[in-house]
């Protein structure tokens, strides 16, 4: 009986932990800094997110900046995807460059790396993705009067952060964020990325077919606890989402439904709650299930390039706002 009682009472201590409340408050706020002038932009550029980047970063995938010697009118900021690089946006980037846009695409930390089979994800937080993209939105700030900001999956989460908590960015621009479980929805995602960062870390590696039509320099080895911190990330957003409007006024999500990859369900609810809550506008775009694109449908140095069909509309989204 005591064994039974003490057994009990282990099971319930350990459902209480992980089933605790997931803090989210350092996640929930942002403070805009003056921007610095394009001589200091660039400088902060060499010597940090460019200055830290050393051979063990893949040459294909360190940071991007294109710029046209001088802050221009308009500026991109560009973010990636998870386990993915700067590459992945390298040519939709000087697309845009050639418009006279300065474009910054910079490579999130712990991405890129010359050893693919690591297992660095299971060390990346939400915290420091946080301070990581107030960093680089500091510098995209000093490339362009106006910023445009545009995220694909992880960097899509990244994007969702900044359209909500941040009112010094023109336009920004969501594709299929990963913002939780392929099959989780509103009401358990919570529970869900609980059990995920607080159960042992999962390391998720490509199969040899996702491989073959995979960019050569995207990470093999995932992490469940690394995609679970872009969750947590999302979920300050929902919170935040749910009393107040975003603080950009100007917001395109775009989603793709025949994406398997990530939870479509979730994308239309946090975009249903903006446009509720939004002073500004907040329009979606879904690339329909027939054209059958994959979840990177950015990337054209994947084996299967849909760019003819993806770049004339993102191009459009991106500009047609901006005056160019």
């Amino acid at each position: 009986m005591h064994l039974i009682i003490a057994g009990l009472g282990l099971a319930c201590a350990g459902l209480a932990w992980l089933f605790r409340p997931l803090a989210t408050k350092s996640l929930s706020a942002s403070k805009p800094e003056p921007a610095p002038d394009f001589e200091m932009t660039m400088e902060r550029f060499r010597t940090g997110i460019a200055g830290k980047e050393g051979p063990e970063i893949l040459e294909p995938c360190r940071s991007i900046l294109l710029g046209h010697g001088y802050k221009t009118g308009q500026a991109v900021l560009f973010l990636h995807g998870l386990t993915s690089c700067p590459r992945q946006f390298e040519a939709l980037g000087k697309q845009i460059h050639a418009m006279g846009y300065n474009v910054f695409v910079p490579r999130l930390p712990l991405h890129g790396q010359v050893d693919r089979l690591n297992g660095s994800f299971s060390g990346l937080t939400a915290d420091a993705l946080k301070t990581f993209i107030e960093e680089c939105l500091a510098i995209s700030h000093g490339l362009g009067d106006k910023l445009t900001v545009v995220g694909l999956s992880g960097g899509g989460v990244l994007a969702s952060w900044l359209a909500q908590f941040r009112p010094d960015i023109e336009q920004v621009v969501i594709i299929s964020p990963s913002l939780g479980l392929y099959h989780s929805n509103p009401l358990i995602h919570r529970t869900v990325t609980k059990l995920m960062l607080r159960l042992p870390n999962i390391y998720n590696l490509r199969t040899a077919e996702n491989q073959a039509i995979a960019p050569p320099y995207v990470q093999i080895k995932n992490s469940s606890h690394g995609a679970a911190q872009f969750f947590r990330l999302g979920l300050a957003v929902f919170e935040a989402a749910r009393k107040s409007g975003p603080a950009c006024r100007k917001i395109v999500v775009i989603i793709n439904a025949a994406d398997i990859v990530i939870n479509n369900g979730l994308v239309k609810h946090l975009t249903r709650l903006w446009q509720a809550r939004s002073g500004g506008q907040v329009k979606m775009y879904e690339f329909e299930a027939s054209l059958r694109l994959p979840h990177d449908l950015i990337d054209p140095n994947a084996k299967v390039n849909n760019t003819a069909i993806v770049y004339p509309v993102l191009l459009e989204l991106i500009t047609k706002g901006t005056g160019t």
